[in-house]
């Protein structure tokens, strides 16, 4: 049996909007991150919602999770439609339609981002931040609707859950539950510190562009003009990040200017543009390689690290285009996770240390320590050295290892990936 408790929550909005954000909600919270278990135990009450002609949404946080309770589910709802509402798809494939003919839909956080599910009954797991569990909670019972969620989470979060609804034994408005949700799993120090830090980071990004755009003279101008305006350059909490950029943009041009010709001030402007690239990307700099799934009778676009750690590869083809080649992975069935694939990258600093490109699927889950460790291994490196170079790198390493507050997968660019795989 889970461990669970289910307080019933009337969603209300304020007075003074006559729009229904949802209607009656049922929330109920467990602990669990066995699938088996968790359909096992909401099994009859997904068949009686099928019966009624009621559809279910299932959202979970790993593609792989996605494909392999899909399988799962097809013996045991035989006579249901089931579909896979993920990025695992064909560009050209019009999703909305199979979602609409489909019973059961069983989604990644694609059902984040606005896509029409038309459901009143869930199970989800909450997402790794606030935000994924926010996004999620929103595509259900939209409306004057009434609708019930179950939100499966580990010890951690359900205990902190627990504690934020304690008092509460019936209903609460919309906005409360999202403010207590918020206190339970949220970082104290994510609007308070992280987020004023992205800030700092991408304005002085935006400001540099401008400035370096021909004949954007004038709106770079205007542009720092309206940041004056607003007291940006004032005791601004975001104005550190923004100085710090700055520093090491000088640092780097220092460099240039004093060894116009040396490979190690090239190899520090190569890095800093390949870190500040990553920047004007939406989503992280994944390697994404054309895949042919056999399993699935699907040809796409999708990530090589997630091919590589979860499925069978069965060939790789290179396909030669006019001006290009591209491989195409023939892939299978889902296996073990693969663990011993190994990345290499090219935002944190290798200057003289060529080892610092390679990171481990370990790694990747302590970005920030892993950036600081590397830094700090090039800044012993330089203190051996006696030339004026080694002085100067060591001024900006310590002034680059103040960006592993905010190194994430969103700075990680990744420019190669190798394998164990014997297709490999």
């Amino acid at each position: 049996m889970l461990n669970g408790f289910a307080p019933e929550y009337v969603i209300v909005v304020d007075p003074n909007n006559s729009r229904a954000i949802h209607g009656k909600i049922e929330v109920e919270f467990c602990t669990t991150t066995n699938l088996n278990l968790l359909i096992s135990e909401y099994k009859d009450e997904m068949t009686v919602m099928l019966q009624s002609g009621k559809r279910v949404l299932i959202v979970l946080d790993k593609l792989n999770e996605v494909q392999i309770l899909a399988t799962e589910l097809s013996s045991l709802f035989q006579n249901y439609a089931i579909y896979q509402s993920t990025g695992y798809t064909p560009k050209d494939e019009y999703q909305q339609t199979k979602i609409d003919k489909a019973n059961i839909i069983i989604a990644t956080n694609k059902a984040e981002v606005g896509v029409n599910y038309n459901v009143e009954y869930c199970i989800m797991q909450p997402g790794k931040y606030y935000q994924n569990l926010v996004q999620r909670f929103g595509r259900i019972a939209r409306g004057n609707i009434d609708g019930k969620i179950i939100i499966c989470c580990d010890n951690v979060k359900f205990n902190s859950l627990k504690r934020a609804f304690n008092e509460y034994k019936g209903e609460i408005a919309y906005y409360d539950f999202l403010d207590k949700i918020k206190s339970a799993i949220q970082s104290r120090k994510f609007y308070s510190e992280m987020i004023p830090n992205y800030q700092g980071e991408y304005i002085w990004c935006i400001e540099k562009n401008l400035r370096n755009q021909k004949g954007a003279y004038e709106l770079s101008k205007y542009f720092k003009g309206r940041l004056n305006e607003e007291g940006f350059f004032h005791n601004n909490p975001m104005l550190n990040r923004y100085k710090l950029f700055s520093e090491i943009d000088k640092c780097i041009y220092s460099l240039k200017q004093k060894f116009p010709n040396g490979p190690t001030a090239k190899a520090w402007e190569d890095w800093w543009n390949n870190y500040l690239n990553t920047f004007f990307c939406f989503r992280d700099n994944s390697m994404i390689v054309q895949i042919v799934d056999k399993a699935l009778n699907l040809e796409l676009s999708y990530s090589l690290e997630w091919i590589l750690q979860y499925k069978e590869i069965l060939n790789i083809e290179e396909l030669e285009y006019e001006k290009y080649k591209v491989k195409r992975y023939i892939v299978d069935s889902l296996k073990e996770k693969n663990k011993d694939i190994q990345y290499q990258v090219n935002t944190i600093p290798s200057i003289g240390s060529k080892e610092n490109e390679f990171l481990s699927p370990k790694d990747i889950y302590d970005l920030s320590n892993i950036f600081e460790k590397r830094v700090n291994t090039l800044i012993e490196k330089n203190k051996k050295g006696v030339e004026e170079i080694n002085s100067l790198q060591i001024e900006l390493l310590n002034k680059v290892r103040l960006l592993s507050k905010t190194f994430n997968r969103k700075r990680l660019n990744i420019t190669n990936i190798e394998s164990n795989d014997s297709i490999i």
